[in-house]
């Protein structure tokens, strides 16, 4: 448990969270609020995008092992796919606005993403 709950490791992914949860953000209020884009269109744009700009900075600030890209994208292929059909739901079925549903999403993401990271071993 003390893995789990280390503040140098919590503090390096909220860094990165923190970012990479209000880039997104922004970008499903532009593209599905203002846009009007496709649901699924800007959902699968906007999780590729993060899925390059999350490791980057992950490998910038060492909060990932080396050589542990696979571990990295199944992690971050299952959320992905689990975040496009949240966004679906949300905004196609309950008819949210895009920027209601990504703030809902993304603090439930950043919770499975920590934890799915530490299961799989790939945090430093």
């Amino acid at each position: 448990m003390g893995k789990l709950l280390n503040s140098t490791r919590i503090s390096k992914f909220l860094f990165v969270g923190a970012i990479w949860t209000a880039i997104p953000i922004g970008a499903f209020y532009l593209f599905i609020d203002i846009y009007t884009m496709p649901t699924l269109l800007a959902s699968a744009i906007i999780t590729i995008g993060s899925f390059f700009g999350k490791y980057w900075y992950y490998q910038i600030i060492r909060f990932l092992k080396q050589k542990t890209f696979k571990e990295y994208a199944a992690v971050q292929i299952i959320l992905g796919f689990v975040q496009i059909g949240m966004m679906l739901i949300l905004v196609d079925m309950l008819h949210l606005s895009g920027i209601v549903s990504a703030i809902l999403m993304s603090g439930i993401l950043v919770i499975l993403r920590y934890l799915a990271f530490f299961s799989v071993k790939a945090v430093e």
